[in-house]
């Protein structure tokens, strides 16, 4: 209810334009992000990120196996993160124009699977939060770099762009969950197995985009300070 009272106080309407909006060509939107090896990065890297952000999802049921914690414990602990997750996202927001889309996507994501990791690997509860909290802070603000990074890949369909990127991230998504209950079937609920498994997911999403995506805002950035330096 308070977001259908905010839209429709808050978000301007425009009213319709005499020109008529060009068509979208939707082959061509396909060729240029399928071709552009910056572009696949982001997808493929957002579709490992995705499953690494799914250690939330059995974090409270490992701490009711491994630690018996009660349900009221575990509901203390996610609110907890779900703050921190918040807090990453505004930090993330407000430096990302300082940092870089990359800078910030890479380094958040090495940081939240690096700790993801550890999440099991702690002899006690109270540990092993404080490694959520850590991972999931870092986690939410990759996923501020990510989004924006994937946003101008291709900037002339951007549409197209994100609507492939939310496709590949529901992949991750789903198949983090298949697997993730594969192992834990075949491995006897071995939780750390399965958080290496996420870790590992985090800091490959990161790798990818290191090495193969491109942030096109800052090489744009760069040349406009070049061109007026050389006016100047």
């Amino acid at each position: 209810m308070i977001c259908l009272f905010s839209g429709y106080f808050f978000i301007p309407s425009r009213p319709p334009t005499e020109e008529k909006p060009k068509q979208i060509r939707y082959f061509d939107a396909f060729k240029q992000i399928l071709t552009n090896k910056s572009a696949l990065a982001c997808l493929f890297g957002g579709t490992l990120a995705n499953i690494s952000f799914l250690a939330p999802v059995f974090a409270v049921s490992y701490y009711r196996l491994h630690f018996n914690a009660s349900l009221s414990e575990g509901a203390v602990f996610y609110s907890i993160v779900s703050a921190i997750g918040v807090l990453g996202v505004i930090l993330a927001g407000r430096s990302i124009n300082r940092l870089g889309r990359k800078s910030v996507t890479v380094g958040a994501g090495v940081i939240s699977g690096f700790f993801a990791v550890l999440i099991a690997f702690m002899p006690n509860m109270w540990a092993s939060a404080v490694m959520w909290m850590v991972s999931a802070g870092f986690g939410l603000a990759s996923i501020v770099g990510f989004n924006s990074l994937t946003l101008e890949q291709v900037p002339g369909f951007r549409g197209t762009m994100m609507s492939l990127n939310s496709s590949f991230r529901s992949i991750g998504f789903i198949a983090g969950l298949m697997i993730s209950g594969l192992l834990l079937d075949l491995y006897a609920n071995n939780f750390q197995i399965l958080y290496a498994m996420f870790g590992g997911a985090g800091v490959a999403s990161a790798a990818v985009v290191f090495f193969f995506a491109a942030d096109e805002t800052k090489s744009a950035r760069a040349k406009t300070q070049n061109i007026k330096s050389v006016t100047q």
